[in-house]
């Protein structure tokens, strides 16, 4: 046997589940000066009222220090079918034009109305493009005065205002006046900007000074706002908070995060440990084995308004693209009833409450199994303005990065890999919260819609991932054979089974109980792939060894693995076509996919390029000097050089007695960079040394001296040999 006896309970009744208010909020800076102009150059297609507006071009930063300003905000009535709806706003005469957030604007229930596409420039002349807009009044709380407004439509205006909460009890703020804001000093949600159009019909002339380095009390139409300097004192944080456009930030992210050194300890946060005790408190496992999961919410899912409508829009917006793609719809009704099919999803009748889950297809031309997929929107906004992702805890990652599994797998001899098919789909949901994972579907159009509840969990939810791995993890904590235990532990990444041996007895035995367990928890291992096909003498789901595309994307530089050679090779796509700007050289460098750094030496081009473009402070899609674009070109050619290239996966010789490891750095005045190599060396004195893995870095804008410069590429060696120590499974004799 080997499990332990489990410490989750089997097919006891469902367990009723403590709500917890979120402690963490995003943090803002303030507002932006927005322009609005026509953009008659641009074409689009008419798009439907509840798509996401593309903000990719978006990418307006605002530091706030540790003595920020605070900005006017007001509450104002709005009125919509005889209903009352209390919105707050900010009051920025910098504006040309006022603006509502689609969360607000569904919560009211304003009607959108189709426009010419606009373009909204901000800070340093960021552009974000707009199709609509809404009308509404607006009335003061205090008063009669009202004002019509119009309004255009964004997914976000600023993050919450002020930053953080405010100490104000020594402002002195007299007790006689009527604030427009009552709680202007506590942190929370912008739902409306008021912009020049209006701003000077309810600005009034009477101020009151609170003191030196303290705000100003102004008056308006509203009630009296609080705007100004606030001193330091008054803060209940001394950190300084920047405002980042999402998307570019996601796509920087990308592109930078494969060159820092994963952390070698993980911080655990009171939401990571909220997120440990709820899984362990409320997950059981079936009669099957299978485990059975509650979704970890920050709040209770009463929060959620109506969501029905938009599920149906996007139900038939997809409809309407798939009248010109008959094989798309096929696909996707043969996936949709693949998922019914196997118990999956269930039909039910007319729902009352819940949230409903927008969905849309995916094509993935690489994948081995299923090309097209349905891809579940859990953070569309209800008309309350929160999504269910909204509410969810994300959870902690309780798997081993990729750098380390990779690292591992390039120290045995003998590898395989594999995958567990569909593997968030084999964990069951709480039947209490499947209302919460609703979808709209029918296989004709001329049929009616019907009303379906997601019984597993669903790709798309905030705590996916988490509650998926976790499930993992307890199968390792519940096995007795520790190599097996630490394998199911660190060997795998989100579904992806990725492990080997020095011994093809060893890795067989591995490799039988892991299936075994995991199949026990209703998790089928499929796809295996290995340089030893003998080790699947007795299994009867073995598919012969093909490439194992490692990226997780369609990238333009992805780690392909070939068994049968057992080597690295990096197969390219590249558009040359497409015109050369910041925006597009930033896209193609994030897809570069070299988690081990092993093309170091070709990857820093693109990040010297960046950096040189940021010096130069053009927009994202302003033409690239001509010197440079060049040089981009230039590499860009080079890069099919690559294709040629393959790197054996194996690092040491054939049975080491002794395994030194020896890391090599060096900095120009561009980068710095290291080189971390092993050499083995086997009974007979044969030796062999073979590169490991790399990091390289750009140098910093501001001009360093070499030794400084070198100085930081023996940090980076220090901080990436012990992350290799920590990750590899062998004894070094020498570093």
């Amino acid at each position: 046997m080997l499990h332990k006896q489990s410490s989750l309970p089997h097919a006891q009744p469902v367990q009723q589940i403590q709500q917890r208010q979120s402690l963490q909020q995003s943090e803002s800076s303030g507002s932006t000066s927005l322009i609005t102009t026509n953009n008659n150059s641009i074409q689009s297609d008419q798009t439907s009222s509840d798509e996401q507006i593309d903000n990719s071009t978006v990418i307006s930063m605002s530091a706030v220090s540790s003595n920020p300003a605070l900005l006017s905000t007001a509450l104002v009535e709005v009125t919509n079918n005889d209903k009352k709806y209390t919105l707050r706003a900010l009051l920025d005469s910098g504006s040309q034009s006022s603006f509502i957030t689609e969360a607000a604007r569904a919560k009211i229930g304003a009607t959108s109305i189709k426009e010419q596409l606009k373009c909204i420039s901000g800070l340093n002349n960021a552009t974000l493009n707009i199709t609509e807009h809404c009308k509404l009044k607006i009335k003061s709380l205090h008063n009669s005065f009202t004002a019509p407004v119009k309004c255009y439509v964004l997914p976000m205006i600023t993050d919450r205002l002020p930053q953080m909460d405010i100490k104000v009890s020594e402002l002195n703020i007299p007790t006689s006046i009527i604030l427009a804001d009552p709680t202007f000093y506590i942190s929370g949600e912008i739902d409306l900007l008021l912009g020049a159009d209006i701003f000077w019909d309810i600005i009034s002339s009477a101020k009151i000074k609170l003191g030196f380095n303290k705000p100003l009390l102004h008056e308006t139409q509203l009630g009296w706002v609080v705007a100004g300097p606030m001193g330091g004192k008054y803060i209940n944080s001394q950190q300084t908070y920047c405002n980042f456009s999402k998307d570019i930030q996601q796509q920087l992210t990308k592109f930078w995060e494969l060159e820092d050194v994963p952390p070698s300890e993980k911080i655990e946060s009171a939401d990571d440990n909220f997120c440990e005790k709820h899984f362990n408190d409320t997950t059981y496992r079936d009669n099957d084995g299978r485990f059975c999961v509650t979704m970890p919410l920050r709040e209770s899912s009463d929060v959620l308004g109506e969501s029905y409508n938009i599920a149906e829009k996007r139900l038939f917006q997809m409809e309407r693209k798939m009248r010109n793609n008959s094989s798309l719809r096929q696909e996707y009704n043969k996936f949709m009833h693949e998922y019914e099919s196997l118990g999956h999803m269930t039909e039910i009748s007319d729902s009352t409450s819940g949230y409903y889950l927008p969905h849309h297809a995916v094509i993935k031309e690489s994948s081995t199994s299923t090309k097209v997929r349905a891809v579940f929107d859990a953070s569309a906004v209800t008309s309350s303005g929160k999504s269910l992702n909204d509410i969810q805890h994300v959870g902690p990652v309780v798997q081993d990065d990729l750098f380390s599994i990779l690292l591992r797998f390039r120290q045995h001899q003998y590898v395989v890999t594999g995958d567990i098919e569909k593997m968030y789909r084999q964990v069951a949901l709480n039947p209490g919260q499947r209302h919460l994972q609703q979808i709209l579907w029918r296989d004709s159009e001329d049929k009616p819609i019907k009303i379906f509840q997601l019984n597993t969990v669903t790709y798309g939810t905030a705590s996916a991932p988490f509650l998926s791995t976790r499930c993992l993890l307890q199968l390792a904590k519940e096995c007795t054979d520790d190599k097996v235990s630490e394998s199911i532990k660190h060997d795998f990444y989100i579904d992806d089974y990725i492990t080997g041996s020095h011994s093809e007895e060893e890795l067989r035995h591995t490799l039988t109980s892991v299936t075994e367990i995991l199949q026990s928890a209703c998790f089928p291992l499929r796809k295996f792939r290995t340089n030893t096909p003998s080790i699947f003498k007795n299994f009867e789901n073995f598919i012969d060894p093909k490439d194992l595309d490692l990226n997780s994307q369609a990238g333009t530089l992805g780690l392909q693995w070939d068994p049968a050679d057992d080597v690295f090779k990096f197969p390219m796509n590249l558009d040359y076509s497409s015109k050369i700007t910041k925006r597009s050289i930033l896209s193609d460098s994030s897809k570069l996919f070299d988690p081990l750094g092993l093309l170091s030496l070709c990857t820093i081009t693109p990040k010297i390029i960046l950096q040189r473009l940021w010096m130069t402070k053009l927009d994202w899609d302003d033409p690239i000097p001509s010197e440079i674009e060049a040089v981009w070109r230039k590499f860009l050619l080079s890069l099919q050089n690559l294709t040629t290239i393959s790197i054996p996966r194996y690092v040491l010789i054939k049975e080491p007695t002794s395994v030194e490891l020896h890391s090599f750095c060096d900095a120009s005045q561009d980068a710095y960079a290291v080189c971390v190599y092993l050499r083995s060396i086997d009974i007979s004195g044969q030796v062999q040394v073979k590169l490991l893995c790399a990091k390289s870095k750009v140098a910093p804008v501001k001009t360093q001296t070499i030794p400084r410069l070198e100085l930081c590429g023996a940090v980076l060696s220090a901080r990436l040999v012990s992350k290799i120590l920590q990750s590899l499974r062998l004894t070094i004799s020498k570093q």
